[in-house]
């Protein structure tokens, strides 16, 4: 039997832990897939979202990377958007194809797989360049049969993916990108997670009779348990799965595929005595469920009727908020980081320069904002000290190239005045209006002007002139001896 998901009924909750931020605050950062395609991001301590950001159509799988700067969106319509966590933006998007679901990324940031439930395939994006290296090679004794969740083991050495249409779980050698093995599953793997040790890799089954929480040793790669979910009048079918920081417990929700007044029910699993009891009442159809990295807060996702997602803490077992939202999607956890303000800069040209006076001079100005030339920004030129101290700059004169005295495609403007006829060393420098009404400044350079060179004879010169003196002195000695003999 195969199930095939909509776009917007397949979740999973993937939690991701960053703990190298200074700041303390927990974010979670849902996908919302239904009409929205954004990613709302909430403040754990006070389930309130605090932004919202615009991906891709029909977002679904996310995750962070190891140092919290980057979250990866995978998007069901073939797009994966990479969003700045600190500034909640999106800055990159890498074009994949249709049908994405899932993402994890390894220990070490390097690389993030995408399982694709419509092509049959999983594929490895390179972090440090936002770029598509390839896919996971699966022979055909082991190919991807609607591969959909994904995790990898904390050492970064295997991935496990669930087929839920293969009746089995894949294991990817993470690095050489290759299956190496098939084991052999219930009828539907549905959600997976792994404890934080990496040892067992916990998943559910669905479709026959209640379901099950199966359990995978990851050192034989074989199953070792099967603990069978509680009969429940409604919500006999397990669907996510979250395990506990300490590895004791495991929440799975569980989904009827209805809407009633007798909301389902989610199921505590004691991983150690292999025992489940089941928390009532708590919402309609627990698709998706996570954790955050302290284990005080569980988050689960809800889907059919009213959608929510449902924050319960995890001391008590009790409700503490729901916050609604437009459609199932997964979750990671990061920390709060702050965006830094923007780096504009200026930079001015040639640093210094001579020239005699009254002629011209040109000076060019650079801005940058966050390094990348910026067009369109109005500089003021002026100089400071100097013989020509006083001039600034006037748009729309012909003083400045662009002649508005505002930036070109390339960041840059250029200005020219004409010296005065005093000698002396001009101090120049260039400013722009940042975007807190601020002035930024650029570096000063130096125009030296000098009086023309005066005309000084030649040695030629020189000599026709001493010649001339010589001769000079001859005729006139001649002249006076010839008025005394006479």
């Amino acid at each position: 039997m195969m199930i095939k998901f909509p776009k917007f009924l397949l979740v999973i909750l993937v939690l991701v832990l960053y703990s190298g931020s200074a700041y303390a605050q927990t974010l979670a950062y849902v996908t919302n897939s239904g009409n929205a395609d954004n990613v709302l991001v909430i403040d754990t301590a006070s389930n309130t979202v605090i932004e919202t950001i615009q991906v891709g159509e029909g977002p679904d799988g996310i995750a962070i990377t190891p140092d919290g700067t980057r979250a990866y969106v995978a998007n069901f319509s073939g797009t994966v958007s990479v969003i700045d966590t600190a500034c909640k933006i999106v800055i990159d998007t890498i074009n994949i194809e249709r049908g994405l679901r899932s993402v994890a990324i390894t220990p070490d940031g390097t690389k993030a797989y995408v399982t694709n439930s419509s092509t049959d395939m999983v594929y490895v994006i390179d972090i440090a360049t936002n770029t598509l290296m390839g896919e996971v090679n699966d022979d055909s004794f082991m190919s991807f049969n609607q591969p959909f969740d994904i995790v990898i083991t904390p050492d970064g050495l295997k991935g496990y993916v669930n087929n839920i249409d293969g009746f089995s779980i894949s294991v990817i050698n993470i690095i050489s990108d290759v299956v190496v093995k098939k084991i052999n599953v219930c009828a539907t793997p549905l959600f997976l997670d792994i404890t934080s040790d990496g040892s067992k890799v916990y998943f559910t089954c669905g479709i026959i009779g209640c379901g099950s929480l199966d359990e995978i040793t990851t050192a034989s790669d074989t199953v070792t348990d099967s603990i069978a979910m509680p009969a429940m009048p409604l919500s006999c079918n397990p669907r996510g799965v979250a395990i506990t920081p300490d590895d004791m417990k495991a929440y799975v929700g569980t989904f009827s595929f209805t809407v009633s007044d007798n909301p389902d029910d989610l199921v505590v699993v004691d991983l150690i005595n292999n025992m489940t009891a089941v928390i009532p009442g708590v919402g309609n159809n627990l698709k998706d469920v996570a954790i955050t990295p302290d284990g005080s807060k569980l988050y689960i996702g809800t889907f059919i009727g009213d959608e929510f997602i449902i924050a319960l803490e995890t001391a008590t077992n009790t409700i503490e908020d729901t916050i609604p939202y437009d459609g199932p999607g997964q979750i990671a956890f990061g920390q709060m980081q702050l965006c830094p303000e923007p780096e504009n800069n200026i930079l001015l040209s040639p640093p210094t320069a001579t020239n005699e006076i009254l002629t011209e001079h040109t000076v060019t100005a650079t801005v940058l904002i966050d390094e990348v030339p910026e067009a369109d920004v109005l500089v003021t030129f002026e100089i400071i000290s100097g013989p020509n101290a006083g001039l600034v700059s006037t748009p729309n004169n012909g003083e400045c190239t662009p002649n508005d005295c505002r930036t070109d495609i390339n960041g840059e403007v250029s200005w020219t005045y004409t010296g005065s006829k005093f000698p002396g060393t001009d101090t120049i420098v260039a400013s722009f209006e940042g975007d807190e009404m601020d002035i930024i400044e650029s570096n000063i350079i130096e125009k030296i002007w000098l009086l023309p060179p005066r005309n000084v004879p030649t040695l030629s010169e020189w000599g026709l002139v001493a010649m001339a003196a010589i001769l000079g002195i001859v005729g006139f000695m001649v002249i006076r001896r010839r008025k005394a003999t006479a």
